[in-house]
């Protein structure tokens, strides 16, 4: 479960591992810290690389990657789910979880058709969330004897027309368990700023980067409405903030001005939003990079190919979650 050389990795540096989750408040953090060793996974896939966790303590990059093509850093940033996603999940969940616990020989999915619907939906049906789950229940058990033979019947709700339940038998269940789950449709919470999310995590981890070595930032994306073309976007705006002289921006992340953020910008050699999909047969590769046009210190040109063109394996999901 995993390649050899991340279980390696992993064991040698479990004490740091435990102590990042320890210190993570909150789901969100940890899925940083495992999105931190699914980096050092998808590096430690190139067989000439040596991966260095925390090369200079608690402060600083997250990786020293030791090669023969020359030494680089690496950190890892995550582009978290939207809140208004992130709510509705809650609330989906909430929902399922009532209705599972009613014994019947049925099983039942959450359907919606919105697409690109507000990032406020998740909200909305928070607000009358109790009235969707009484309901829920109440329906399920109103159709416990009424179902038979694979019948299927939807239930609409009054206080939030937008979504549905599709409820069906299932013949030869025990009516004893739980009420089965089935998969359902969700919409998709289109926020329109989706080049932010990426700004804010290259702007964030700008002041973390080191002189003297290139530094590398990979990203990692859990949001289905987030695209990693949007990267290209993102740095767009930054430049443009750039040129634009707007100290504000720079001066929130700890900058004096726009003029020391861009020449720590510099340190920013290259940005990877690494794919999670298995390499496809094209010349650009399946990772989509950014380089910057003129770093401190340049990456040599085999190693930029291989980050621009090796996917995550998700090496770190199957050791410490068994998935594939």
């Amino acid at each position: 479960m995993g390649s050899p050389r991340f279980r390696t990795f992993a064991a040698s540096y479990s004490c740091t591992i435990q102590r990042k989750l320890r210190e993570a408040v909150e789901l969100q953090d940890a899925a940083d810290v495992f999105a931190e060793l699914e980096t050092a996974a998808w590096l430690l896939s190139n067989s000439s690389f040596d991966v260095v966790y925390e090369p200079y303590g608690r402060v600083g990059v997250d990786f020293r990657v030791r090669c023969d093509e020359g030494d680089f850093n690496a950190e890892t940033k995550r582009i978290r789910e939207t809140e208004g996603t992130t709510t509705l999940d809650e609330c989906l969940t909430t929902i399922i979880s009532a209705i599972r616990e009613i014994p019947s020989e049925l099983g039942v999915s959450i359907e919606c058709d919105a697409i690109g619907v507000a990032p406020t939906f998740g909200s909305r049906l928070r607000d009358v969330l109790d009235v969707v789950v009484r309901h829920s229940c109440a329906a399920v058990n109103g159709l416990k004897e009424k179902l038979k033979d694979g019948a299927t019947e939807v239930i609409t709700f009054d206080a939030f027309p937008d979504l549905r339940l599709r409820v069906a038998h299932i013949p030869g269940k025990d009516p004893n368990s739980p009420t089965a789950k089935f998969g359902g449709v969700s919409p998709l919470l289109y926020t329109q700023k989706g080049s932010r999310k990426y700004a804010d995590r290259i702007l964030d981890a700008v002041g973390q980067l080191r002189d003297g070595v290139p530094n590398v930032l990979a990203l990692w994306s859990d949001s289905i409405t987030h695209e990693a073309d949007e990267l290209r976007f993102a740095v767009q705006e930054i430049e443009q903030s750039i040129r634009d002289n707007e100290d504000g921006i720079f001066v929130k992340r700890g900058f004096k001005d726009t003029s020391d953020f861009a020449e720590r910008f510099r340190l920013m050699t290259a940005v990877v939003a690494v794919s999670q999909e298995h390499p496809v047969a094209s010349p650009l590769g399946s990772n989509v990079m950014w380089l910057h046009p003129h770093p401190e210190t340049p990456l040599c040109s085999s190693v930029v190919k291989w980050l621009r063109g090796s996917a995550g394996r998700t090496a770190a999901q199957q050791m410490f979650f068994g998935g594939s």
